[in-house]
């Protein structure tokens, strides 16, 4: 049996976009994009959130454009507390 393949989608967030999957009734964000928009390491977020109990993830099958991938995903009414325990100084400074 294959596994579902989910199109992301871009929700406008003040002035930037993130990127988002909606499945079952859920946002899930996409970590790796979220990471790389921040400058930070998206293997070590994904360990990091692994540990955390607040923290409710999913590997998602995506399609984006031509492409199929996994995605590693935070529930989107998770980000808050993911970013409000992250630490500033790893972020990039843009």
């Amino acid at each position: 049996m294959s596994a579902e393949v989910l199109n992301t989608e871009l929700v406008p967030i003040g002035t930037d976009k993130l990127q988002v999957v909606r499945r079952t009734g859920q946002v899930w964000v996409p970590l790796a994009p979220a990471c790389e928009t921040l400058g930070i390491d998206h293997n070590g977020q994904r360990q990091r959130l692994n540990q955390q109990p607040w923290a409710q993830t999913c590997v998602i099958h995506v399609s984006e454009g031509n492409l199929r991938r996994q995605q590693f995903c935070l529930r989107s009414d998770r980000v808050a507390m993911w970013l409000a325990t992250s630490d500033t100084s790893r972020l990039a400074n843009d």
